[in-house]
This record gives structure tokens, sequence and C-alpha cells, in this order.
């Protein structure tokens, strides 16, 4: 939550607060008239009614600010703790490791067209596993769009998203389903993910321009603040790719 919408929020809350006080001082000044009536009783309760609404109201302000604070700050560090486990798994879990060289492979695109890593040599590289079925890869697809569509047409980029173990026709009706344009490709018996990890998807590779791994990431995340894994993968590829200019 912004600092101004926090302030605007708490005016809104001193307004009510306001409200409700004058009607509860009204009904106990109205209480104090009618003592002796019927609807004495039934004035003090609601009187007394609205001055407890009026306090929670007054202390609503402090409760939200807290509650900002409390999940901004364990957004920050959940991300982080996450990440940093993830990125510790990964290491452990890779077959290949950063700055050596990445398993070569060749593989039939959705397009007809066949990819082979090594013809890509000279250029920066993104290879990504997935599944369709993969709820952390559904969230990864559209930052990894956003690169495509950013640097797809560049003649120093590559990019191949191969699924683990599935079919063409159920990635060819995800694609069409999730309105994808990148590159993609199935691995069938798991051959090519094999040489990179044992487990675990989604992984994401970036190949650098001499053929050894320059960034690897496990899993994803996408709904956290303070440098997430969206802006990690935009700015690992931008750079890579501004070091060959």
């Amino acid at each position: 939550m912004h600092l101004q919408t926090y302030i605007v929020a708490s005016y809104c809350l001193l307004v009510v607060f306001s409200c409700l006080l004058l009607a509860a001082v009204a009904l106990l000044g109205t209480a104090a008239f009618e003592w002796k009536t019927p609807l004495r009783n039934r004035r003090l309760k609601t009187s007394c009614g609205l001055f407890l609404a009026a306090l929670v109201v007054l202390a609503l302000p402090r409760v939200l600010f807290a509650f900002v604070e409390f999940s901004q700050g364990m957004t920050k560090e959940m991300y982080e703790k996450n990440r940093t486990e993830m990125d510790s798994r990964a290491s452990e879990t890779s077959h290949v490791g950063l700055g050596e060289f990445a398993p070569d492979f060749s593989i039939e695109v959705d397009d007809g067209t066949s990819f082979t890593l090594s013809g890509h040599r000279g250029s920066v590289v993104l290879v990504n596993f997935f599944r369709t079925d993969c709820g952390p890869c559904n969230l990864e697809f559209p930052v990894l769009q956003e690169i495509w569509e950013k640097h797809g047409s560049r003649d120093d980029f590559g990019m191949i998203a191969i699924s683990r173990g599935e079919t063409m026709e159920a990635v060819t009706s995800f694609k069409s389903a999730n309105k994808l344009t990148l590159p993609t490709a199935v691995d069938d018996n798991s051959s090519i993910y094999d040489q990179y990890a044992p487990a675990h998807i989604p992984r994401t590779y970036l190949v650098s321009r001499d053929g050894t791994i320059g960034f690897q990431t496990m899993g994803f995340m996408s709904d956290y603040k303070y440098d997430g894994d969206s802006e990690q993968l935009r700015t690992t590829v931008a750079n890579a790719l501004a070091k060959g200019q």
C-alpha cells in the first residue's frame, strides 16, 4: 500500500469515527431527556454500541499501518529467503554448473524447424524446461514471452522452451490457449532434460556466447516485490546481450 493510499484511508476512518462519536453523544443526550420513558435503555445500549464502534474505528489506522509494514517486510523477507533456498537447491541438483559448457542437443521445434544448441555459438541462448501442468511454469511464461517479443528478432539471441515428457499436441494447445509465440519443443523421454538436471521444474538456463552456463534458476515466484524473478530474468538476458555489443 502506498503512503498516499494509507493517508486517504486514515482520513476516511477519521470521518467515520467522528460521525459515530457524534451519534453516540446525541443518543446519550436523548436518553437523558427520556430517562423515565421505556426508550431509555434502548437509547443507552445503542449509544454504548456506537461508542465502542468509534473506538474500534479510531484504532484501525494504527492496525492498518502495522499490517502494511508487517506484510511488506514479510514479503521481502519471504522472497529473499525462498529465492536463496531455491538457488541453492538448483545448484545442488543441477548436472551442470555456472561456467561449465552447456550439454549440446538438437530438437524439433513446434514450427517444424530444428534447434541445435551448438549452432547458436556466439549468441545468447535462453533454455527453459517446463510442463504445461506445472503451476510455477505457467507463472513464468508471460515473462518468457515478453523476453521473446523484445529480443527474438535479434541475430545474436536464441530461445527454446522444452516441455519435459509431454506431447506436441498438449504443448500446441497450451500455447494457443495462452497466446504464446515463443519457440517450444517436446522432450518426450526427458533425454535432454536429464543432461541438465535430475528433477524439479521449471528450470531456466542462460547459455553465454561461448557456450557456457552464465545463469541458472529453478522455480518461479511472481507475486513478490523487491527484485522478483521476473525482473531478474529480464535483467539477466539484457545484460548478457549488452556484453556482445
